[in-house]
Parts: C-alpha cells; sequence; structure tokens
C-alpha cells in the first residue's frame, strides 16, 4: 500500500468537503456527493471514483464507528478522494477469496485507483486514492 499523498498540498486547485455520521446511510450521501462534485470528469472515472468511495466510506463506518469527514482534492491531473475517521487501527488487506462475502474493499481500490494509500493521523486515519483529472472528449457534430 502506498502512503503519503499523490500530489504536494501546494498543487491543490481547490477542495470539497461533506461531514457524515457513521451510520448507513452515510454511504449514500458520500456517493451523491462525489458524483455531484466529479461530474465533469470522465464517466468511467467518476464511477470508478463512485465506487471506491463506498468501500471506504463502509469500512468506516463499520469498523470505525466513529464520525467521518469526506475530501475532494483537484490537482493539476488528478483528483484525491480522502476519507477520514478518528480510529488509529490501519485496514489489513485480506487475502483473494472466492468465498468470503466481504473484504474485497481495498483490493478493489488498489485496482481501480492510480495510487491509494493510507495516512495515520494524530485523531485516526485518513484513507485515500486518486483517479485521473480526464475531462470527456466532445463529439463532433
Amino acid at each position: 500500500m502506498a502512503t503519503g499523498r499523490p500530489f504536494g498540498v501546494e498543487e491543490v486547485e481547490s477542495e470539497e468537503h461533506l461531514s457524515l455520521e457513521p451510520v448507513p446511510s452515510a454511504v449514500g450521501r458520500a456517493r451523491a456527493f462525489v458524483r455531484s462534485c466529479l461530474g465533469d470528469i470522465e464517466p468511467d472515472d467518476c464511477d470508478a471514483a463512485v465506487l471506491m468511495t463506498s468501500e471506504l466510506v463502509t469500512n468506516a463506518v463499520l469498523h470505525a464507528r466513529t464520525r467521518v469527514a469526506l475530501c475532494l482534492a483537484w490537482g493539476v491531473d488528478h483528483v484525491m478522494v480522502a476519507v477520514a475517521d478518528d480510529d488509529n487501527d490501519q485496514p489489513v488487506p485480506k487475502p483473494r477469496s472466492t468465498t468470503r462475502v466481504g473484504g474485497r474493499g481495498l483490493a478493489l481500490v488498489a485496482e481501480l485507483a492510480v495510487d491509494w494509500g493510507s495516512v495515520t493521523t494524530v485523531e485516526g486515519k485518513v484513507m485515500w486514492f486518486s483517479i485521473p483529472r480526464r475531462v470527456p472528449a466532445r463529439r463532433a457534430g
């Protein structure tokens, strides 16, 4: 797993934030928020970001059970999505399994993200991933 950020703080052009309670409905709110914020990027990248956000917020709600902060940060070439909670326990990726119902979220993030990682903070941890900042091609005609 990577650590750190995919681009430096000085390269962030803008940010959007959402605070969430540790309840199941937070996952839907997070998905809707990300989709609305990323409406102008390539649809496949937006869909991937929504799915990865859903996985990370679900993990925070189920395992951390603390308040959750969601942040989207736009850099020049990438968008970073960060999910913070107040639990210091780092997630442990589970071995691949064809029989287990859950436990595939981090593998999914690793597969879909350009880069991803986890950072321990004084308050807890931040799980993050980045996607390309591509805009859809314009159709002729």
